[in-house]
């Protein structure tokens, strides 16, 4: 049970963090590169737990 809340921890804090970005005027391009790399990294993180 703690592994899912800390799962969805860290998916509302990418998502956090991609919303901050937007606000930020960030380009598109680097949203989008940033939430792949980070997407990929914690699903390759998930595949250990």
């Amino acid at each position: 049970m703690d592994s899912m809340l800390l799962n969805i921890v860290v998916i509302v804090v990418i998502i956090g963090l991609l919303i901050w970005m937007q606000v930020k005027k960030v380009s598109f391009t680097k949203r989008l590169l940033t939430g792949l790399a980070l997407g990929i990294l914690l699903g390759v993180l998930l595949q250990f737990i």
